[in-house]
Order: structure tokens, then C-alpha cells, then sequence
């Protein structure tokens, strides 16, 4: 029988990182959340501990800017909403940043009020950052999806074909507000440490709409942001819309991750 094939030392160029006197030790590999985009490890180096983690190739498949997401977490992580970054190299697919010991909320329906409002107040504080970006092309984002799926053959259900169209013309015309936003607020992407909340994973972030990040927070967190009346009016009217337009990106995603 022949042997498993070696897995790669993800440690194996660590002298180019030029951030660690000695080799790091590799903790072990953390789990990736809901996306399994990247590859993310637990290393440690002086008695400090970081997180690791290492782009595929195809990133950019997905619509991933690994320099405008570094450009957005050297802003950030100073606001203190997401872990510092030691290391940022793009162009090689390494980020390496201080890894925060808390936890994710595992019960989303124990949610309380208050713990609603903290999660609103967060996306807030990153609203209310000012970041010179161009603004977030959410309907190339989308269209690079199809283009990505029809290339390949996909099966597509002519449903999803038909939120397509409706999608793409609601795209077209809709000329809201823009911030900057995370756009992908879900459980796994929030952690609390000593009394706070921190976002992580970056790699969507953009000059959006932030109704957007609010629609994704009421879907993941299966809450009603409009029962709450934590948001101002004009925002409120835009969630329904924002909703149907995040779920279709969502089943597009979803298909592109199969290929």
C-alpha cells in the first residue's frame, strides 16, 4: 500500500515572512468557519501566539482583493474591532495576525437584546470608518460568479436563473448609501474576547452599502433587525431587498465552492 501523500509544511518559508527571529511552532490547524477558503493554523513564536493563514491560488475566483483587504485591516485593526496584523504580504497569500482567545457565540438563539445591540454597534464602528477605496462593484462581483458557473457547465435550477434577473436589475438601479462594510458579519466571523467583539476575515470587505451588512447579520444570526428598532428608518426599508439580494449570493457562492 502505498504511502499518503506529505502535506505541505505550512511553516516552510517562514524566514521570508521577516517578523520571527526563530521558526515559529506550529500549534495546530483551526478550523475555517463556514467558507473553507483559506488555510489557517495556530502558531506560536516567543510565547506569543498568531494565526497563520495561507490564500489558495484561486482566491481571486471568488472575488477576493488581497490588497484592498490588507489595506482595510491596517485601518481596522488600529480601531481595535479586528486582531492586530504582524505580517500582510498579498501577493504571496500570507497573513499573519495576533490570534484573540475567545469565543463564538454557539447558541445563536440564546440571543438577547442586548447582545443584538452589541452586534449592531459593531458593524457601526466599522460604517463609521473613512478608507479611501473605490466603491464595492456588487453586480461584476456577482456576474464573475455566473461567468465562473456557466464556464464550467454547471446545473443551475432555472430558479436561480430567475433571481438572476430580478437581482441584476435591482443592482442596476439601486443607488444607496456607502460605507465601509464587512460583508460578511456570520457567527464565525465574530469573536468576544474580555468584554468585546471583534470581526474577523476581512476578505469581502469593501466600500458597500452597509443595509448589506445588516441584511447578512439578520440571516446568519436569524434575527429581526426591524423588531428591534435599532436602525434608522431608511436603513430598515432597504433589509428586505438587501435579504434577497445576499441569499441569491449566497447559492451562487455555494455552487462555485462545489467546482
Amino acid at each position: 500500500m502505498s504511502a499518503a501523500p506529505r502535506q505541505p509544511d505550512p511553516l516552510q518559508d517562514w524566514a521570508q515572512w521577516h517578523c520571527f527571529a526563530h521558526r515559529p511552532r506550529l500549534v495546530r490547524k483551526l478550523g475555517h468557519g463556514k467558507g473553507q477558503t483559506n488555510q489557517s493554523y495556530l502558531i506560536e513564536s516567543e510565547r506569543q501566539s498568531f494565526v497563520l493563514r495561507r490564500s489558495p491560488a484561486h482566491a481571486g475566483r471568488l472575488g477576493i482583493d488581497r490588497q484592498r483587504e490588507a489595506d482595510i485591516l491596517a485601518a481596522v485593526s488600529e480601531l481595535g474591532i479586528a486582531p492586530p496584523v504582524l505580517v500582510s504580504l498579498p501577493e504571496q497569500g500570507i497573513l499573519i495576525s495576533q490570534y484573540i482567545a475567545g469565543r463564538h457565540r454557539q447558541n445563536i438563539s440564546s440571543l438577547d437584546s442586548r447582545d443584538l445591540e452589541r452586534l449592531v454597534e459593531l458593524l457601526k464602528k466599522t460604517h463609521e470608518m473613512n478608507i479611501a477605496l473605490p466603491d464595492f462593484d456588487y453586480l461584476a462581483h456577482l456576474d464573475n460568479y455566473w461567468q465562473q458557473l456557466q464556464k464550467k457547465d454547471t446545473a443551475i435550477p432555472d430558479l436561480l436563473y430567475e433571481e438572476y434577473e430580478a437581482v441584476s436589475a435591482w443592482l442596476t438601479s439601486h443607488k444607496g448609501k456607502r460605507t465601509l462594510c464587512h460583508h460578511d458579519p456570520n457567527p464565525h466571523n465574530i469573536i468576544e474576547a474580555d468584554g468585546r467583539l471583534y470581526l474577523l476575515d476581512w476578505e469581502y470587505a469593501g466600500y458597500g452599502w452597509p443595509a448589506f451588512d445588516y441584511a447578512a447579520l439578520s440571516l446568519e444570526w436569524q434575527v429581526s433587525l426591524e423588531k428591534e428598532s435599532l436602525l434608522p428608518e431608511e436603513m430598515t426599508q432597504q433589509l428586505q431587498q438587501q435579504r434577497v439580494f445576499y441569499r441569491h449570493l449566497c447559492h451562487v457562492w455555494a455552487l462555485l465552492r462545489k467546482l
